[in-house]
């Protein structure tokens, strides 16, 4: 897929009323079931500027989030890539069992009910 529902590359979150698209570093839309969009957010400050800002200042006060939602949010794209090279949906367990012994990855993973790791 190249583009899936205007994201070339990003995430797209799909809901029971319709689906979040998150194309780039500095926009996101949402949209209902029939895929007209009901709101857009812009203007952002690219992550990677921002961690190179907090790297050169020293000084977290400048980050624009906690290193957790970092953490949280590249654990995401973890599970999203983990889903595709299983090519199915896989239950939470499943997903545990695959990456048994990936320190990383088993760090990473985090599930809605709070179970983390393997």
């Amino acid at each position: 897929m190249d583009n899936y529902k205007g994201a070339g590359i990003g995430n797209v979150i799909e809901c029971e009323g319709g689906y979040v698209t998150i194309p780039n570093y500095t926009s996101a839309a949402a949209f209902d079931k029939d895929g007209v969009k009901i709101k857009e957010w812009r203007g952002s400050e690219s992550h990677y500027a921002n961690f190179i800002k907090g790297v050169r200042s020293r000084n977290v006060s400048d980050l624009h989030c906690d290193i957790l939602e970092g953490h949280l949010s590249s654990a995401l794209c973890h599970t999203g890539n983990i889903s595709y090279q299983l090519g199915k949906q896989s239950a939470p367990e499943e997903v545990r069992e695959k990456i048994k012994g990936e320190k990383g990855c088993e760090e990473a993973f985090w599930t809605d009910d709070g179970a983390h790791g393997g």
